[in-house]
């Protein structure tokens, strides 16, 4: 019995020895790269988390240009039976709720089928990219609090990558990045009225009010942060250029919608 007990007490350790290990190796990983890429490079570690951080948002372009081109199809021409759709769907108040639901969404998927839509990949790239956004931030948080080397791998006065800024020019970079890039996209959008609009507008306000908490963080989060949001801007400014947008399969101009039609003729 007691030799019993004794290889459940072993199997139990060697299997919470081997998730640890297991939850150690994205942080492993990270490490290795970035010290790669410093001795190959001679590159600063606070540049080799940059170009790292890069690196890892330009794999994820394939994901976006499949999730755009998915978007593309529901503005295209032949997208119109769906707006069609929806326009009868919300002026039909005699129909009962539950019948014009299970109506739309049966019409709306053969609709989606024939024009090629996937909902799948549609969805990939935020599916995808999340979870890997926070392992890879993770990893980065672990490697700046366990790796000696983080605590002379800066530059100017940020030396120390463990440690917070306390200057506060950091932080305020990144959150001033992370603005413009949102007022980017907030700038394209039409209706300054939409609830979406409102949201981020107030997502905005909440960006500036955490500041006295992002100065907190270490200054090797912001080699991710201010590299990646210089990214954002420039591949939104990309996505909004005609001759992208045309490769991608955006219409030139917009789709007029029944609803929008039916709106500006009166």
């Amino acid at each position: 019995m007691w030799c019993a007990a004794s290889m459940m007490m072993r199997r139990s350790r060697s299997r919470a020895i081997s998730v640890a290990a297991l939850a150690d190796l994205p942080a492993e990983a990270m490490s290795g790269a970035l010290h790669g890429m410093e001795s190959v490079t001679g590159l600063p570690l606070f540049a080799c988390i940059g170009a790292v951080s890069i690196a890892f948002r330009a794999s994820a372009v394939p994901l976006l240009v499949m999730q755009h081109r998915q978007t593309a199809l529901l503005y295209g021409p032949s997208a119109q039976p769906l707006h069609m759709l929806r326009a009868l769907f919300l002026n039909d108040k005699d129909t009962p709720i539950a019948e014009r639901v299970a109506s739309y969404k049966k019409a709306s998927s053969l609709i989606l089928r024939k024009i090629g839509y996937s909902r799948w990949k549609a969805w990939c790239n935020p599916v995808v990219q999340l979870p890997a956004f926070i392992v890879f931030i993770s990893s980065l948080r672990t490697c700046l609090t366990t790796d000696p080397a983080m605590a002379t791998g800066g530059a100017f006065w940020f030396t120390n990558l463990s440690m917070r800024d306390s200057t506060f020019v950091l932080p305020v970079v990144a959150i001033s990045l992370s603005y413009v890039a949102v007022e980017m996209v907030l700038r394209r959008h039409a209706n300054r009225d939409h609830p979406v609009v409102k949201v981020v507008g107030w997502f905005q306000t909440g960006m500036i009010l955490s500041l006295p908490f992002v100065s907190l963080i270490p200054s090797g989060i912001f080699m991710y942060w201010i590299p990646t949001s210089l990214w954002t801007i420039a591949q939104t400014h990309l996505l909004h250029t005609p001759a992208i947008r045309q490769w991608l399969g955006y219409p030139v101009e917009p789709l007029r919608t029944p609803t929008v039609v039916a709106a500006t003729n009166k």
